[in-house]
């Protein structure tokens, strides 16, 4: 198979939980495909941040299938992942995922000849130290324009962001999910580098620890 070439891949809303729709897509997108788990040489994921409940399925699914089949593994940023829908923006590209507590996981990206440049690292923000890191990341780079707002969350809390609604545009909602394609895309290119990792050390990017690991380190 050619390995920049795209075989498949699901996108899917459904209310029920990871742990019973995942399995069951794994295996009809790769029936579809005519191929098996074992003919894959490695297994990528994305790591978070995110849902913690997410999260742990996905990884100990992902972790499972390169255990069985003796498979490397990659883990790539979901915000990373999320901020390709906004490839050809000319402008700060911010991913933002629902963080809870009236905050958000974000980043800001510049893409420029292909290349995707951080501008802002993974954080969990309030609202207004947000609009703060954005500008001050788009005045390190000397960008202009509004910042695309790529993810459900800013469709969601739109009534937010329309508080400085003259610093933002929203991706829309087709380019508003995390691609299972740009999780590839991402990985391939760690792969080609020889990064790769130990299915056994991989571990979730929560950013900020669940509520329950809060309350015990109390």
């Amino acid at each position: 198979m050619d390995e920049n070439r795209i075989y498949g891949e699901k996108i899917f809303y459904s209310e029920r939980t990871h742990s019973e729709r995942l399995l069951p897509f794994v295996d009809e997108l790769l029936q579809q495909l005519a191929i098996s788990l074992s003919d894959i040489d490695c297994f990528a994921v994305a790591t978070g941040p995110g849902s913690f409940t997410g999260l742990r399925i996905s990884l100990s699914t992902v972790k499972a299938f390169a255990l069985a089949h003796k498979k490397p593994v990659i883990g790539v940023s979901t915000l990373e992942a999320l901020s390709l829908n906004g490839i050809f923006y000319a402008g700060l590209v911010c991913p933002l995922l629902d963080a809870g507590r009236e905050e958000f996981y974000a980043a800001a990206y510049l893409f420029a000849q292909g290349e995707r440049i951080s501008c802002v690292e993974e954080s969990v923000v309030s609202f207004p130290k947000l609009v703060e890191v954005l500008k001050a990341g788009a005045q390190k780079m000397d960008v202009q324009g509004p910042f695309l707002l790529v993810g459900e969350v800013a469709h969601q809390r739109r009534s937010i962001f329309e508080q400085e609604k003259a610093f933002f545009n929203w991706a829309p909602h087709s380019l508003s999910l995390p691609r299972a394609s740009y999780v590839g895309q991402l990985a391939l290119k760690l792969a080609q580098k020889g990064l790769f990792q130990d299915p056994e050390h991989l571990v979730p990017t929560y950013i900020r620890l669940p509520t329950a690991q809060e309350k015990l380190g109390k």
